[in-house]
């Protein structure tokens, strides 16, 4: 599929009988593919591509840090293990619905992360809600 149809393939969810849940793997799905066809995280992982999900997008991870995932994922990539947030409660914030996970999963999320890439335990950052 060329661009454009990929992109509506990753961002739908109203049809999908798993709502977000099955949007967030379509996207999944399509950066995997895409990482795999062109042989390096290396293609989409540079910093117009960092600077563009910080606006969506909050971490503890630094720009080392992702550096170090990226250096290590070519070789990981047929090691890949999923997981998911667990536990996660729906709540209204600033009138929109989120899903809201606690901070004992999130410390789990984060644990297991940087496990797998040989970093110090690090305690899960503060989320703000704006």
């Amino acid at each position: 599929m060329d661009g454009k149809k990929a992109l509506a393939y990753s961002r739908m969810r109203y049809s999908d009988p798993l709502g977000d849940f099955g949007r967030e793997q379509r996207q999944r799905q399509l950066l995997q593919t895409i990482v795999n066809k062109n042989g390096a995280v290396s293609s989409i992982m540079n910093q117009g591509f960092i600077n563009s999900l910080s606006k969506t997008t909050q971490t503890d991870l630094t720009f080392g840090d992702l550096t170090k995932i990226v250096a290590k994922y070519h070789d990981a990539r047929s090691e890949i293990q999923e997981t998911y947030l667990k536990n996660q409660t729906g709540r209204e914030i600033n009138y929109q619905e989120m899903e809201v996970t606690p901070r004992s999963e999130l410390q789990a999320a984060t644990n297991k992360i940087r496990e797998s890439l040989d970093l110090p335990y690090k305690e899960t950052g503060s989320i703000a809600i704006h």
